[in-house]
Parts: C-alpha cells; structure tokens; sequence
C-alpha cells in the first residue's frame, strides 16, 4: 500500500505546464475553418478553469489564428501564453523554424517556461492531434496525449502515454486524476 501511495503522489510537488496546440486538438474543425462559426465552448472553459495548471497554446499556426480562436471560444484567459510558428529561434547566427515536430521548436518552448519557473520542478503535458509531435514530446520526456478520433488505437505507438477523441473528454479525465491525488 505505500508503494502505490508514493507512485501516486511522486508529482505533487512538481509544477505541471499543459503544452496544447490549437487546430484540431483544442478547436475540432477538421478541414476548411471558418471564423464565422467559431463560438464560446462553455464546456471547455469551465474544463480549463478547473484545471490548476498552466496552460499554452504551443501550435504550428500563426500567433494571430490562434489568438482569434481563444478569443472567439472566449478561452484567452486561461492560457500563459501562444508559442506559434511566428516564434524565431537563433541557432548558431540563424533563424530556424520554430514549427513543430522540430526539435528545437520543443526544447526552445520548454526552456521559456523553464526560464518562468525556475525554481519549480516541471513537467510538461503535451496534448496534439500528429503523432509525429508527440514523437518529439515524448523524446523530452513529456507526457504525451494524442487527441484524435482513432484515440482507441494509441497502444500501437510507444510514445503516447493517453489518447481521448477530443480536449474536453481529456481535460475531464486528467481534472479527476488531479483531484483523486490531490484527496489521498
């Protein structure tokens, strides 16, 4: 019985960063957007006010499609901050692409958040739609959760540690894991 209280508990004192990107992941449209028909998800935002963790928008759109999203869906506020692929990252006298699966677009987006917290011990959560940029998170060692309609089919790559069809059923999973560890 310890064993089992100390493996749940071996987060508690860990700063959790949720790393969301936004097409297809937080704003299900699968294919042609149209801004028109973006509205307030109730839903999610109650989901996000109850999560206690930080929360970003780290996405291969540009910052101003994603800050026109949040804004529709009236989710702004919950999130710290964009990371799109408008973000420059100077490598050797450079500029490359801040676009995910790039490497360097993950390591440069954990070392801001690092550089915010840095008395903290983080962790990240990173939640995207592509299993190639899971494949990136989870080779820095983040948690990883693939939103996708095939999320049934997650045990066939190593790499994803859950998988739900969409962010609210996610959010609403990971809420309760929060409040089952946080009641022991």
């Amino acid at each position: 019985m310890v064993y089992i209280f100390i493996f749940l508990n071996e987060n508690i004192n860990r700063m959790k960063h949720y790393l969301i990107d936004m097409d297809d992941t937080l704003y299900l449209h699968r294919g042609k957007l149209d801004y028109n028909k973006v509205s307030e998800d109730k839903r999610l935002s109650y989901l996000c006010q109850q999560c206690p963790h930080k929360k970003y928008i780290y996405t291969n759109a540009t910052f101003g499609h994603a800050d026109i999203l949040l804004q529709k869906m009236k989710l702004t506020d919950h999130f710290k901050k964009i990371y799109s692929r408008d973000d420059k990252i100077i490598i050797n006298d450079g500029y490359i692409s801040s676009m995910k699966p790039n490497i360097h677009s993950a390591i440069s987006v954990e070392s801001s958040v690092n550089r915010n917290y840095k008395n903290e011990k983080n962790t990240f959560y990173f939640f995207d739609d592509l299993l190639m940029n899971l494949q990136t998170g989870k080779s820095r060692k983040w948690t990883t959760i693939w939103i996708s309609p095939l999320f049934y089919e997650y045990k066939q790559y190593p790499y994803v540690d859950f998988a739900f069809p969409d962010m609210k059923i996610a959010l609403e999973h990971l809420n309760k894991m929060d409040e089952f560890k946080n009641n022991i």
